[in-house]
């Protein structure tokens, strides 16, 4: 690369600095790949050692990481798109408001432990990340009835968790009862309705 055929032993110009600033954009302030990108045609994956070559002689960025996966043939694959995922809490009464969510992109090979205890982190604090009995976590598309996720150590994608989809996070009260285990409250999601004053809001 930079050499001029045209005027031998001339060395032409070297080239730019790397850009990959047309792979991202901000979401909800955080820098994402875009959509509908393919491999080969719009980028090329390259291992740690390469990209650091490429970084080392010519510049720029942004750099994009991505986790490799060993399947269970021994195929190791590349997570290129995370599950876009949209997370809401359950309400004390059970229900759950959708107008107040926040958009997270997780791995689909993350286990359901994983995720339930990284929510419950950042939305219920370090109590229920610290006690696992605190708190627990359903799933579901756009107006469906939403599904427990009761095996812990399954995946999103053995959950069959999908792009889109919604997480919710539910934490037990005082009394030990579920918000949810009322029959009452279990309606399809988004059209349960908050009590006066019932907090629901993510941080």
């Amino acid at each position: 690369a930079g050499i001029n055929s045209d005027e031998e032993g001339e060395v032409g110009e070297p080239p730019a600095e790397i850009d990959n600033s047309y792979l991202v954009e901000v979401v909800d302030s955080e820098l994402q790949l875009k959509e509908g990108l393919r491999e080969k045609f719009d980028y090329v994956i390259l291992c740690q050692s390469e990209w650091n070559l490429l970084i080392r002689w010519h510049g720029g960025g942004p750099v994009i990481e991505r986790e490799c996966m060993t399947d269970g043939a021994g195929v190791v694959k590349v997570e290129v798109y995370k599950l876009k995922l949209k997370v809401a809490l359950v309400g004390k009464s059970g229900s759950i408001n959708t107008k107040k969510t926040v958009v997270m992109y997780l791995s689909k090979y993350d286990s359901v432990m994983t995720v339930r205890r990284s929510l419950a982190r950042r939305f219920l604090g370090n109590d229920a990340y610290r006690n696992t009995s605190l708190s627990r976590l359903w799933t579901c598309e756009e107006e469906r009835e939403p599904r427990l996720l009761d095996r812990e150590h399954a995946t999103l994608k053995e959950e069959d968790v999908a792009f889109g989809d919604y997480l919710l996070l539910e934490k037990r009260k005082g009394n030990g009862k579920w918000p949810r285990d009322s029959t009452k409250k279990r309606g399809i999601l988004g059209l349960g309705k908050k009590k006066r004053g019932e907090a629901d809001s993510l941080g």
